[in-house]
This record gives C-alpha cells, sequence and structure tokens, in this order.
C-alpha cells in the first residue's frame, strides 16, 4: 500500500476495491457510469504504467482520472482506441514532465484540467511543458497548490468547479440546448 492507502484502509470499511490488474465492467452510480480503461499490454515497465485509470461520465459531463500513468502508456492507449475524450482530465502523475503527452492531450480534448500538485514541491511539479500542452489545447487549468482544494459537481448538463482557497466558484454550462 502506498500513500494514503494506509490510512483508509485503516479508517474505512472497504466493500470492493478496483486495480488495473482486474478491470471490472463499467458501474452505475445513479446518473454515473464509471469504467476503468483497459489495463496496461506491456509487462515490466514502470510501475507507475500499471495504475489504475477511471473514466467517470454522467449526461454531457465526463471525467478521465489518469492516475501516475506516464507517456507510454498515455500512447498505448490511444493506440487501443480507448475512450478518452473528456470534458475534464485530472492530469497524471501531478503534472510531471514524464506524463501528459501532446498525443494524449489531443485524444483526450479537455476543457478543463485538474493538477493534484504540492506547493513549492521538491520535483518541481507541474512541468512547465505539461502547462504548455495543456494551454495549447485550450484547458483551462486547476491546481491545487495556487487554487487549494478543488470541487468538482455536476447534475450532467452543468460543471462547477469550487477553488477552495479563494471560495471561487466557476460554473459552465455544457448542454447547448439548455439556459443555465
Amino acid at each position: 500500500m502506498d500513500g494514503g492507502a494506509a490510512a483508509i484502509r485503516r479508517l474505512f470499511a472497504i466493500d470492493e476495491e478496483w486495480t488495473a490488474a482486474n478491470p471490472n465492467e463499467p458501474r452505475r452510480f445513479g446518473r454515473a457510469v464509471i469504467a476503468s480503461l483497459p489495463a496496461t499490454a506491456a509487462s515490466g515497465g514502470r510501475r507507475n504504467d500499471a495504475a489504475l485509470v477511471l473514466r467517470i461520465d454522467m449526461g454531457l459531463v465526463s471525467f478521465l482520472l489518469a492516475s501516475d500513468i506516464g507517456t507510454p502508456r498515455e500512447r498505448e492507449l490511444v493506440a487501443e482506441g480507448a475512450r478518452l475524450d473528456s470534458t475534464v482530465l485530472k492530469v497524471a502523475h501531478h503534472g510531471s514532465r514524464s506524463s501528459t503527452g501532446a498525443e494524449f492531450v489531443q485524444a483526450v480534448g479537455p476543457k478543463l484540467a485538474a493538477i493534484s500538485v504540492g506547493a513549492r514541491n521538491s520535483y518541481g511539479h507541474p512541468d512547465a511543458g505539461v502547462l504548455e500542452r495543456l494551454a495549447a489545447g485550450r484547458a483551462q487549468i486547476y491546481r491545487t497548490d495556487r487554487d487549494g482544494a478543488l470541487i468538482f459537481e455536476t447534475d450532467g448538463g452543468t460543471l462547477t468547479v469550487t477553488r477552495w482557497a479563494a471560495r471561487q466558484v466557476d460554473r459552465f454550462c455544457l448542454d447547448p440546448e439548455a439556459i443555465c
């Protein structure tokens, strides 16, 4: 167990566990559908490339949670024709230079990108190249080091993003037929 997984197991009862090694069938939770993307086909690669990648769909809104995968796994997903196009991309590996390649950004086409990264971290995340690629793809970038906790909420037609540090809320209407 890495990171906070040990604490989560200690503090919460877990009914089921999803891993990249045992991908589950898509699951419906109310109106949301959560699906794991295909696991890596390459053996002996970087450990992060074996991480679980999830896609969440609800109405017109979709999220791609890219975990800690690097560009080799991203290329694999693009080549396999995995369904990557998403409204929101949770940027892989804290925005490290070894992830979020141009081909992947183009395949995902995110309107919004969220980077989970600590302020003044010793790794220098997020990488300037990653930020440039996301900006070139026209994604609005949110970062936890600047914006604090990020809360994404949707009803399937609108999407709100709360930037906890400034208590600022951005609202996006994704349904061109609706008045939001």
